[in-house]
């Protein structure tokens, strides 16, 4: 049974001790270091902040210092934690003399790490870093199969190349080490510019070593989001292009939530991807309705 599955089954028998009235830690713990960001994503959710442009610096008067970081995951670690997610409304590597050291501590104490980048801010020495202290899943945010659709919606010219190369270095020393770790996933913010070209997508992962593909839809957050959500004539064509990349990424067994029964890829989640607390309320009826017959 592999680490992850432990997790899950983890987050069972924890459920059950709090049921019945225990008190067991978290299982997992998400932290964002810091909310530093070399790319301007058109998606991302930054854009609500009205001084948007000022969040880099903003930024330096809320972060706390290593110390203190390694002091929590210390502390994590001694309550039961099992896995640590490091992502934020940043990129994590931006700041290195931070995000690393936490990364090592985590490993360390043989927690399950999973980090989220744009990947162009993960030098040489510290892809060795990640290989050698045996880091386990990278989320690699890639919102195109080329240059001209990513590099568009991450709003920096030469952010496609520079990613792809930290990819492919990544793998290139894991595989010279003969390890498996860390794992290669490469997540999609579903917008106009892409739907269509997800088995493009998979094509690309299959050629980068991606084992597991994450698409999820796009949340309005600004003027540009609204732009890049998809409408109704978009949503026609949409489960066409996605059985398209069901596949290929079968054929090539790279795993993925392409699935219809992916709550993630519903249309009806898609087209309401900024009205949550709709489906929410939705949801909820179904269940009450469910555990109470008396209401249907």
């Amino acid at each position: 049974m592999n680490i992850e599955q432990q997790i899950e089954d983890e987050k069972v028998k924890r459920l059950f001790m709090w049921y019945s009235g225990k008190k067991p830690g978290p299982i997992k713990i998400d932290i964002e270091p810091h909310r530093r960001c070399n790319l301007s994503c058109l998606s991302c959710s930054r854009r609500v902040d009205p001084k948007f442009h000022m969040i880099n610096e903003t930024s330096k008067e809320l972060e706390m210092p290593v110390e203190k970081w390694l002091s929590i995951v210390n502390e994590a670690a001694n309550l039961g934690v099992m896995q640590w997610h490091i992502a934020g409304g940043g990129d994590p590597p931006m700041l290195a003399h931070v995000t690393f050291p936490i990364m090592q501590e985590i490993k360390k104490r043989n927690m399950h790490g999973i980090l989220t980048t744009n990947g162009t801010n993960i030098n040489d020495k510290n892809i060795k870093k990640i290989v050698d202290m045996g880091w386990d899943r990278i989320h690699f945010s890639i919102d195109g199969p080329n240059a001209k659709i990513h590099d568009y919606l991450r709003g920096q010219k030469g952010c496609f190349k520079i990613g792809i190369e930290t990819i492919k270095k990544i793998k290139k020393y894991r595989d010279s080490k003969k390890s498996n770790t860390p794992h290669l996933n490469m997540n999609i913010v579903l917008s106009t510019e892409n739907f269509d070209k997800l088995d493009k997508m998979v094509e690309l992962a299959h050629s980068l070593g991606i084992e597991y593909m994450f698409v999820e839809p796009l949340i309005v957050y600004s003027k540009w989001g609204e732009k890049l959500k998809l409408k109704d004539e978009h949503l026609k064509t949409f489960p066409k292009h996605l059985k398209k990349a069901i596949e290929l990424a079968k054929k090539y067994k790279i795993d993925s939530n392409f699935s219809q029964l992916d709550k993630n890829l519903d249309l009806k989640l898609i087209k309401k991807t900024s009205a949550m607390n709709e489906i929410v309320k939705e949801e909820m009826e179904k269940i009450q309705q469910f555990s109470n017959p008396l209401l249907s």
